[in-house]
C-alpha cells in the first residue's frame, strides 16, 4: 500500500510539472499574441524531482526517453507519466530481463495524452 501511495504521489507531482510543458494547457497571454508554450526536458525533471535514477537510466538505455520526449514537445495533447521510485526496482534488479523487454515494460509507464491529478 505505501509503494502504491508513492506511485500515486509522484504521478501527482509530475502530472503538475509536465503540465508546464503540455501544449494543451499551456499558458495563453492575455492580449492577442501567440501562446507561450513551455519546454520542460523529461531527463532533466526526473533527474531533480525524486529519486528516480533507475527510472531514468532504463529510459535511456532504452531510448524510450527521446520517445517521451517528442510525445511532448511535438502534440498537442502531451504526456503523462507514471514514474516508479528507485524502491520500486529491487526486485526487478534479480530477474533477467533484455532491452527489449525492459523497453515494453517503460511504455507501459505513458499516456500519450497529458491528463491533470
Amino acid at each position: 500500500m505505501a509503494l502504491f501511495r508513492q506511485v500515486i504521489l509522484t504521478t501527482i507531482i509530475l502530472a503538475i510539472l509536465l503540465s508546464l510543458s503540455s501544449p494543451a494547457i499551456a499558458h495563453k497571454t492575455r492580449s492577442r499574441a501567440a501562446p507561450v508554450y513551455y519546454h520542460v526536458d523529461l531527463a532533466d525533471l526526473l533527474d531533480v524531482a525524486g529519486p528516480f535514477q533507475t527510472f531514468l537510466g532504463y529510459l535511456q538505455k532504452t531510448s524510450v526517453i527521446q520517445t517521451f520526449q517528442d510525445q511532448a514537445d511535438n502534440t498537442k495533447v502531451g504526456i503523462t507519466m507514471f514514474v516508479p521510485r528507485d524502491s520500486a526496482f529491487a526486485e526487478l534488479k534479480k530477474t533477467r530481463l533484455t532491452k527489449g523487454h525492459i523497453k515494453s515494460l517503460l511504455l507501459y509507464h505513458a499516456l500519450p495524452k497529458f491528463y491533470t491529478a
